[in-house]
């Protein structure tokens, strides 16, 4: 993959992620960070609703959160390091037909031309460092 950009989230643990992939120097953006999980913030998936987050965000806000984002964003050859509920926004934002990322994969955001995305899955990669030119 040929990165020329890296957007992340402002969370350490995309931090971290960027860190070992790539020594190009990220532009974080808030716009990227998790859902705020309101009352439920750290606790496990199986201790609430997942539709309902009390003092928390709504799909809504999520989805105008990313809408500001992508404004800022370039996303031809970029990396984008953040949560699942965001790159699910991000789909829903860019219509791509495959929406449901999962956790800790690894997929590439293409423009098909006619101003539609698709999400293709990269299975067979190898992680190695990209350094800056």
């Amino acid at each position: 993959m040929d990165i020329k950009r890296v957007y992340s989230s402002t969370l350490i643990r995309a931090m971290q992620t960027v860190n070992i992939v790539t020594a190009i120097n990220p532009t974080f953006l808030q716009e990227l960070d998790e859902r705020d999980f309101g009352i439920f913030t750290g606790r496990k998936k199986l201790q609430y609703t997942k539709q309902f987050f009390p003092l928390g965000e709504n799909n809504n806000i999520i989805k105008n959160r990313v809408k500001k984002a992508l404004k800022k964003m370039i996303l031809d050859n970029a990396l984008v390091v953040s949560h699942s509920h965001i790159y699910q926004a991000i789909c829903e934002v860019l219509k791509v037909k495959k929406n449901k990322i999962k956790n800790g994969e690894i997929v590439k955001f293409c423009e098909n031309g006619l101003r539609e995305w698709n999400v293709k899955q990269i299975e067979d990669i190898s992680i190695k460092r990209v350094e800056n030119d």
